[in-house]
């Protein structure tokens, strides 16, 4: 059992009759990694203001340090309890060098001139340096440094400084998987060594998740905790989307469920081809790096243009042409999920879920295409009333255009659903939204295929992932 070091409790304020924090509790144990997880406006950089004391004292809370009360007040007060706060702005000096960053002091008397003996700096720095396996050269100027480089300098700064508990609220800046390997080294180092890290965390990115215990804010409240080994990224995205007592979880599939589509050495162009098979019911993720395979790929499936060596159709064996007209006829191909090419704005909700049902000629593809653009166009030059009566029309959000296209295709019986990097520049909210819907896909026994290049979009939603 690890030693509490820090534990802050019944957190409570607002901001001009909105709560921010709602009796939120919050404990540190020595050599722990906590994640703090939540969507935008959760509250996670309030809570992190709380730690650096830069809330004058205007929240309701208690603070005990090592099991005796303490104040929290002001960053004096954070200082003393060794709390190193990094926000996502780095605070260096960037005129100054690396070794003279790391040893100068915080708060200087002004009695007393600021002074840094440089060849014991380096030294030190060099040793510091080679002790957490960082790649930095002492002398150079912290502006010649990344942003994600920065961070890291500042992370060692804290520890210089004999800082007890470090607060990151920098994580998203740490994108690529070479940055967040290497925070991650560091990280583990410091907790080795007894120090407390706390970080937030607002994206949907497995490699991000790597923490002791995983803190679900949603709204001012703490929902959920997770341990390291019950992590489940899905249950983490419900959770910060609504309160689990809310909401429908999506049952467990059978792992015997029949299979849909089984295609074996599908020809895509002429370096590429693939195999995947699958089940009725299921989320399939395929990525590659490539964003133009992916587009090939989607478009042969969009077209029915299969050259495959083998394919079977609920597990029975179909030619390359029987599985084209199945494709036509019961596949739907979405490239872009924008309200530009899934809504019609001059159109009531009734009209929007069954306009071109029933019509095989113009399937599901006709909505993304250059047509589309051009009906709509045509739609919002038209009047708003017709024969007199005045229609109901759609306000334009993100949830409402992905719930009536998605229930367009329910209504449409479509068996195969491939969406074509779904969540591209959507936000938080809004790829939860678009993940939620998907689901419903599913409850209806309909297959889901989603290609993307970036696997973090498709861990929150995907059964399997299948990378080529």
């Amino acid at each position: 059992m690890k030693q509490e070091l820090l534990r802050v409790e019944n957190i409570y304020g607002y901001y001009i009759k909105k709560t921010i924090l709602d009796q939120v509790t919050l404990n540190f144990n020595c050599g722990e990694i906590i994640c703090l997880f939540g969507l935008n406006n959760s509250g996670k950089t309030t809570l992190v203001n709380i730690l650096s004391g830069l809330t004058n004292g205007t929240w309701k809370k208690k603070v005990y340090y090592c099991g005796r009360p303490a104040s929290l007040n002001s960053p004096e007060d954070s200082l003393r309890l060794g709390i190193s706060c990094i926000q996502s702005t780095p605070k260096l000096f960037s005129n100054l060098s690396v070794a003279e960053n790391l040893y100068i002091t915080q708060k200087v008397p002004l009695s007393k001139r600021l002074y840094v003996n440089h060849t014991r700096a380096y030294e030190q720095a060099s040793k510091l340096f080679e002790k957490y396996q960082i790649d930095f050269d002492p002398r150079t100027i912290a502006a010649d440094l990344s942003l994600t480089d920065q961070f890291i300098l500042e992370i060692l700064r804290a520890t210089n400084n004999k800082a007890k508990i470090i607060v990151l609220d920098c994580i998203n800046h740490f994108s690529t998987v070479s940055d967040i390997t290497r925070l991650k080294k560091l990280l583990y180092d410091l907790k080795k060594s007894g120090i407390s890290i706390l970080y937030t965390c607002s994206k949907f990115d497995s490699s991000l998740f790597f923490a002791d215990r995983t803190l679900v804010i949603r709204q001012g409240l703490l929902v959920k905790e997770f341990k390291a080994q019950n992590f489940d990224i899905k249950k983490i995205s419900l959770y910060a989307i609504k309160h689990q007592n809310t909401i429908n979880t999506p049952k467990k599939r059978n792992i015997s469920s029949p299979s849909l589509l089984h295609i074996i050495n599908m020809r895509i162009n002429e370096t590429k081809s693939l195999s995947f098979n699958i089940k009725k019911g299921e989320i399939l993720g395929i990525n590659n790096p490539d964003k133009e395979t992916l587009y090939a790929l989607a478009k042969c499936l969009s077209d029915g243009d299969i050259d495959c060596r083998f394919s079977f159709l609920n597990e029975k064996p179909v030619s390359n042409k029987r599985l084209s007209m199945w494709l036509k006829k019961k596949c739907c191909v979405a490239f872009d999920l924008s309200m530009e090419t899934c809504l019609f704005p001059n159109l009531s909700i009734l009209e929007n879920l069954t306009i071109c049902i029933g019509n095989p000629s113009f399937h599901f593809r006709w909505f993304i295409s250059q047509k589309t653009k051009r009906l709509i166009a045509k739609e919002n030059s038209n009047l708003i009333h017709e024969n007199g009566e005045e229609r109901d029309l759609i306000e334009m959000t993100i949830a409402n255009n992905i719930t009536i296209y998605i229930t367009r295709l329910l209504l449409a019986r479509t068996e195969l659903v491939v969406f074509f990097r779904p969540v591209l520049d959507f936000d938080d909210v809004s790829k939860n939204d678009v993940y939620m819907q998907i689901l419903r896909l599913t409850e209806k026994h309909a297959s889901v295929i989603i290609l993307s290049d970036e696997v973090g979009e498709m861990t929150p939603i995907c059964n399997r992932i299948l990378t080529f």
